[in-house]
């Protein structure tokens, strides 16, 4: 290759994937791991026969768990090391998008598109979290990708690496599902669409039709055997802290997806700085549409891609509790795409004025992720209580699911009480009854006995004690003491020997 070739098509791409590994690593192990973070460390713990009945038991498929038991077989289990497998996909992600846009269009779109979501403050985050989410992030898009790939000339070949990255993102996310209406959509418009190099179009292309229903009946063989647990798991998970959206929690998804801007987030940043994000992009695609057949057909392509998956999250929501801003995380590739597309149609001057802007509001949710923004403290709490530890404590936990943190950072052996009750991995924990007090009585009555002091640790505490009577019961038949304040947990000390 000429050295002008690859400083016009490959050195930029070099240069954001360097910019997004950069901003994915800084402050990566700043804060400790949280709750679903440290269920994912202890799932990956287990064998492979465990971790998979592991995930039967909760809502995911058990894809990333094993790739993250082998990663950390190699690598250990720091915050960084643990968080790094996300990295990872996130950077490749950045790469498969510019070989998205690339394809559809050209390397400029594809590089454009890449910068938006190298400094995408909601992708930067989960890249930055021990989860699947940028994992399904990259083999959604990779399954798009080599769909086209196949589509523009067909070979076993190509045809074989979609079916495998499509069942690799359904062994992922359940939510991988919804990327193949859109997929399908897309094959038939181009099986009964597209012309050849003369201009002309055939009435039907039988032989693309024919060859991916063929690609379809495999994917669905290598995901029937999965298929019953996915069944069990909308059966069985059904949280009652996720409600069905509302039109201002649709309007903060779209803030949130594009800008990384919490609105609701106390001392955040105002909300018409993501306004004015959305404003100034939503321009550029509106030129973009006006300026012909080529700009159309990237604007649809990525719009479906993230639209046809969005809406049927979104719909599903209504009878079923789905909606959460993390539940689309792996369509914000074809958001940014989309973005860039519109960008394009913007003189080049403008066009670099209008990235500039767009970044600079970037900015303070990218401080706020750095430097302001904290996950649950379960590290520092942990800290804390093994610092003061004295023999006679117990510690109850609420949820009961805490006890896999209290694995992870404490050095003591703890006896705990939880609630809803006992936790196991391989059975789930965040299930059962809520608090009440006959229950309280009876598992706290004859253990305070034996011990001299309480730690109470909760998070989200009001979903399985919305009345709070663990804290009204432990005031009533002890004396609290002073304990320190720690982000998005509540911890008490409580003495048994002095009571009321």
């Amino acid at each position: 290759m000429k050295h002008g070739a690859f400083r016009r098509d490959y050195l930029p791409m070099v240069l954001i994937l360097g910019l997004g590994l950069a901003a994915r690593v800084y402050q990566l192990a700043r804060q400790g791991l949280w709750i679903d973070e440290g269920y994912s460390v202890t799932l990956a713990g287990l064998s492979p026969a465990s971790i998979v009945a592991g995930t039967a038991a909760d809502q995911h498929p058990p894809l990333y768990y094993l790739l993250l038991h082998g990663w950390l077989g190699l690598v250990g289990r720091s915050e960084f090391a643990v968080r790094f497998l996300s990295v990872a996909a996130g950077i490749l992600t950045l790469a498969v998008l510019y070989a998205v846009g690339r394809r559809m269009s050209s390397a400029r779109l594809g590089l454009w598109s890449a910068l938006l979501l190298a400094l995408s403050p909601i992708h930067i985050q989960y890249s930055q979290e021990a989860r699947m989410y940028t994992l399904l992030a990259l083999l959604g898009l990779l399954s798009v990708y080599t769909l086209r790939c196949w589509l523009e000339q067909p070979s076993i070949g190509r045809g074989t690496l979609y079916v495998l990255s499509t069942a690799a993102a359904l062994y992922t996310h359940n939510l991988a599902v919804f990327l193949l209406p859109f997929e399908a959509m897309w094959a038939i418009a181009w099986a009964t669409t597209r012309r050849d190099s003369s201009g002309y179009r055939p009435a039907l292309d039988n032989q693309r039709l024919w060859g991916w229903l063929v690609c379809q009946a495999a994917i669905a063989l290598l995901w029937l055997p999965w298929l019953p647990t996915v069944v069990m798991q909308a059966h069985s998970h059904r949280v009652p802290w996720i409600v069905p959206p509302t039109l201002p929690m649709l309007r903060d998804t779209l803030l949130r997806l594009t800008t990384g801007i919490l609105i609701d987030q106390p001392g955040g940043p105002p909300a018409i700085l993501g306004w004015l994000w959305l404003s100034m992009t939503g321009l550029a695609v509106a030129l973009a549409w006006k300026r012909g057949q080529e700009q159309q057909r990237e604007l649809v392509f990525s719009g479906l891609l993230f639209g046809v998956p969005a809406a049927l999250i979104v719909g599903l929501s209504f009878a079923y509790p789905l909606y959460q801003d993390k539940q689309f995380v792996f369509l914000v590739p074809a958001l940014m795409s989309c973005l860039a597309a519109g960008l394009l149609a913007l003189r080049p001057l403008w066009r670099i004025l209008a990235v500039a802007g767009l970044l600079a509001l970037n900015a303070y949710p990218l401080y706020d992720l750095y430097y302001r923004g904290s996950r649950p403290e379960w590290r520092e709490a942990i800290a804390y209580m093994d610092d003061n530890a004295q023999p006679g404590d117990l510690i109850v936990l609420n949820p009961a699911a805490g006890e896999i943190m209290l694995d992870l950072y404490s050095a003591h052996r703890w006896p705990v009480v939880g609630f809803p009750r006992a936790y196991d991995i391989l059975v789930g924990g965040f299930v059962g009854e809520t608090v009440t007090p006959t229950t309280l009585e009876a598992r706290l009555g004859p253990v305070l006995e034996s011990y001299d002091r309480v730690w109470l640790l909760e998070f989200t505490a009001d979903v399985w004690d919305p009345g709070r009577l663990i804290v009204t019961w432990l005031e009533t038949h002890t004396s609290p003491r002073p304990a320190p304040a720690f982000a998005q947990l509540e911890l008490r000390l409580y003495e048994i020997g002095q009571r009321r």
